[in-house]
């Protein structure tokens, strides 16, 4: 338990007050509660101490007086006195001081500090005649001490984890610093070693110090591993923590503008070089951008010089950028400038391939050439251009039959100069084949009939057929369309008929039809003949033959008397006689064509022969 002495001092009575005070105020008497030993094993004590001021001019200053207790090891701050009894010209002031466990063994000594209104001040070397002596478990521990620092670190996959990007700008941080002594604790102004906006209590300081890693200020000295250490904390007794690494940080940059890169050209090349970078985090890869003729072209290389080429003539710069694994840094100026010849293609002479025909498709083969040149092709036909074939192909048309062929390849490459080869000429085209079919023949080979030639099909279209038909092989005269009508002179023969194709630039070529069966003889057609119905005697009858198919020129006739031919009666009229009285009469009709088979009809009989 805390103990509590009481101390009191008598003093002087009031004195007049001189109009200029000059005077500094004067301790009459003092006391303190402990004069000899401030014992603290058991626990904190409280040491009052009171004096009775004096001063006759102005008065104790507002504020005071203060008073501070001293040791060589452990200091308490000034604490104002507060005035017990009197006034400022003569009173009797008190404060009390909390001697904490652990407090050091040592001598103390109370340093007073007094200022009159007109600022006259006491001497504060004059202490207080009282030295006591604190008895005490004396406490040699350290306070023990945590930190941690929260920084945005740079985002970096598969690199370091603590790299601070300071290109752009200030990077704010904050560090937070906890200290704890299990032992005396800290002064009540413990703060001042630790941080800023600290949370405090005898035993535990808590402190936070926001702070910014500056934007890089072109110093490359600022920049690399930087180590942040916790602060070095006392507690009351003057036990220090040891500092101890909080953490390792890497200020950093992303690679910044470096001196302009030198260009040169040879033909069919552009080359840039420059220094290596020096960079913290290393350099991953440098990109070097061309720039001429309209055009950028971009290079990657890890090495310090780029080289490109296929580049359209012109004039052309460079500029140069690195990257680290902050990402790409700024770009070089632009250097030089330096003109650039592209250089020449190199190329084969090309060949044709294929069959030099009408109607063939001809190839050509540009052969080898530089890598990566397009090719365009213009065919050739006796040493002339042959409209829109710029193909690598040909196909052989009726134009270019017997003419020499030949191709002429031009390469083109972007930075290169173009070139043209022409191959060797072919033989001269010759003239193509066409390709049919034989012939068929539809119809019935009668005489009469009309048999059609099929000529089927013939490529390449379109061709221009003739027909000759032929009658057991020997050329039917007049007969050389795709239809022919047989006639009586073909009864017998078997009929063939040949179709020719002509076309321009192809050679003429003919098929032959199979033959068809013998020429048959046809059949006539014809209508039953018409006589009157009613006869009597005396009567002429003739006879209406109707329509015959084909027609039919030659016909006979014969009367018949109830079927029975009647002699004589031959024409197509006949006169009814007496003797044909109640009989019925008819005609039979024959008619006759070469080359068809003879045909008879009969007509019906008359109605019995009246008077």
């Amino acid at each position: 338990m805390a103990a509590t002495v009481a101390i009191s001092v008598a003093g002087v009575g009031p004195a007049q007050a001189s109009t200029i005070d000059t005077d500094a105020p004067v301790i009459v008497s003092s006391w303190v509660s402990h004069p000899r030993i401030i014992d603290v094993i058991d626990g904190p004590v409280q040491v009052t101490a009171r004096v009775e001021v004096e001063d006759l001019g102005s008065g104790v200053g507002t504020g005071y007086p203060r008073l501070s207790a001293l040791s060589n090891r452990y200091n308490f701050p000034p604490q104002t006195m507060t005035l017990v009894s009197g006034d400022r010209f003569r009173g009797i002031y008190e404060t009390t001081f909390t001697f904490p466990e652990h407090v050091p063994n040592d001598v103390w000594e109370f340093a007073p500090y007094i200022v009159d209104l007109a600022g006259n001040r006491y001497q504060t070397e004059n202490f207080l005649p009282f030295w006591p002596t604190t008895v005490s478990l004396e406490d040699n521990d350290a306070p023990v001490v945590t930190a941690s620092v929260k920084v945005k670190f740079a985002d970096i996959i598969g690199g370091p984890t603590n790299v601070i990007d300071v290109t752009d700008g200030p990077v704010p941080a904050v560090t937070t610093v906890a200290a704890y002594d299990a032992g005396i604790g800290f002064r009540p102004d413990a703060s001042v070693l630790v941080g800023q906006n600290c949370s405090t209590d005898p035993h535990r300081v808590v402190c936070t110090s926001a702070y910014e890693f500056p934007r890089y200020n072109g110093d490359p000295n600022s920049l690399g591993l930087r180590t942040m250490w916790s602060p070095r904390v006392a507690d009351a007794n003057g036990n220090t923590s040891v500092p101890y690494n909080i953490q390792d940080v890497i200020l950093a940059t992303r690679p910044l503008r470096a001196k302009l890169p030198t260009l040169s050209a040879s033909i069919g090349s552009v080359r840039a070089s420059w220094a290596a970078r020096s960079d913290v985090l290393g350099i991953l890869e440098y990109e070097t951008e061309f720039a001429g003729a309209g055009i950028t072209r971009k290079v990657r290389t890890t090495a310090t010089e780029a080289t490109t080429g296929a580049l359209p003539e012109g004039t052309y710069t460079a500029r140069v950028r690195a990257r680290n694994q902050l990402g790409w840094g700024e770009w070089t100026n632009a250097s030089a400038p330096v003109a650039y010849i592209p250089a020449p293609l190199t190329g084969s002479t090309p060949t044709v391939s294929g069959t030099v025909k009408v109607g063939q498709i001809l190839t050509a083969n540009p052969g080898a050439w530089t890598s990566g040149t397009t090719f365009a092709y213009q065919w050739l036909a006796g040493g002339l251009e042959v409209s829109g074939a710029t193909g690598s192909t040909l196909a052989l048309g009726p134009g270019q039959a017997g003419k020499a062929i030949a191709v002429r390849v031009t390469g083109s490459k972007t930075g290169y100069v173009t070139s043209s080869k022409i191959s060797a000429a072919t033989a001269v085209v010759a003239k193509g084949s066409l390709v049919g079919v034989a012939p068929t023949i539809t119809g019935t080979a009668r005489v009469g009939s009309t048999l059609t030639a099929n000529p089927g099909l013939w490529s390449p279209t379109p061709v221009i057929l003739s027909y000759q038909w032929y009658g057991s092989g020997v050329v039917i005269t007049g007969a050389n369309l795709s239809t022919y009508t047989l006639t009586t002179a073909d009864l017998g023969k078997t009929v063939t008929v040949r179709a020719a194709a002509s076309k321009s630039g192809y050679n003429y070529t003919y098929k032959t039809s199979a033959a068809t069966v013998p020429v048959a003889t046809n059949v006539l057609t014809a209508p039953r003949p018409v006589i009157p119905a009613a006869a009597a005697v005396g009567q002429i009858l003739t006879v209406k033959v109707g329509a015959w198919t084909p027609t039919v020129y030659l016909r006979t006739y014969q009367w018949k008397r109830n079927g029975v031919s009647i002699p004589g009666a031959t024409a197509s009229s006949y006169k009814i006689v007496a003797a044909d009285l109640g009989a019925g009469l008819s005609i039979a009709v024959t008619g006759r064509k070469s080359g068809y088979v003879t045909k008879t009809v009969t007509s019906n009989s008359t109605a019995p022969v009246t008077k």
